[in-house]
């Protein structure tokens, strides 16, 4: 009877054996099967090395892009020319500091030094005691204020178009003179030579521009606008010469990206 049970247990221990044997293996995780040259993949919940994440790109923020300043220094060379017919013509010079908020709006500060030639001719006064008065000179005029600016996208060719509307005082110094005939209460003509004073002025500015580029931090422009004068001063010498400083303005000058 003991040894009918020993030959029992003996055959149950062989057929477990041989199942165990024949069962399918435990399936390997992939890293496992994943040939040597073949990194694993990560999964999706691990972060990726320090070495990768300073190799890519950091993608500057819209926001940042949108609100970037820009500085420039402008020089321009101006030409006037005069509505008034006491002057010739307005040559001048002005240097800006533009500081762009974006990519379409800025502001100006602005200072520069004019000439404006005076139209010599003579004046017929119906005056007893002034005969051909004659105007002559120049007069130096230093305008300073600032602008609004607004420059338009790329239109082709790289080129843009920049609006500008602005205010200036332009300080002047005469050198404006008036030679007339006098006669003194001895009834005899007597030469006599006199500068015109002209008051200071407040101008408005409203000018258009082309603008393309030289080379990467340099900008070339040519525009074109008129120049208005508020305050037409008088002349403590003859009211009829000119102190209006009005006309249409044409310009041309570089741009410089700081």
């Amino acid at each position: 009877m003991k040894l009918k049970k020993c030959c029992l247990m003996v055959v149950a221990g062989v057929c477990l054996t041989g199942i165990g044997m024949t069962a399918d293996p435990a399936p390997l995780p992939d890293a496992v099967l994943s040939t040597p040259n073949e990194p694993a993949e990560r999964p999706p919940t691990e972060s990726p090395p320090a070495a990768e994440l300073a190799a890519q790109p950091v993608p500057e923020p819209a926001l940042a892009r949108e609100t970037r300043r820009e500085e420039q220094v402008v020089g321009l060379l101006r030409f006037v020319v005069p509505r008034h017919a006491d002057y010739q013509y307005g040559l001048g010079l002005e240097l800006q500091w533009v500081l762009w908020f974006g990519p379409s709006f800025g502001v100006a500060v602005c200072g520069g030094i004019d000439r404006w030639a005076i139209e010599a001719r003579e004046y017929f006064e119906d005056s007893e005691v002034v005969l051909r008065p004659q105007v002559d000179g120049s007069a130096l005029a230093l305008p300073f204020g600032g602008s609004l600016l607004y420059r338009s996208e790329n239109l082709g060719s790289k080129l843009r178009v920049t609006a500008e509307l602005g205010l200036r005082f332009a300080y002047i110094i005469s050198d404006v003179t008036m030679t007339y005939d006098f006669i003194d209460h001895y009834g005899q003509p007597t030469r006599v030579q006199d500068t015109v004073d002209l008051d200071p002025r407040l101008l408005a500015v409203g000018r258009l521009e082309l603008t393309g580029p030289i080379e990467t931090a340099w900008d070339w422009f040519i525009g074109g606008g008129y120049q208005k004068d508020f305050a037409q001063g008088e002349n403590w010498l003859y009211e009829e010469v000119a102190n209006d400083l009005s006309g249409i303005v044409i310009s041309l000058g570089v741009r410089r990206r700081l």
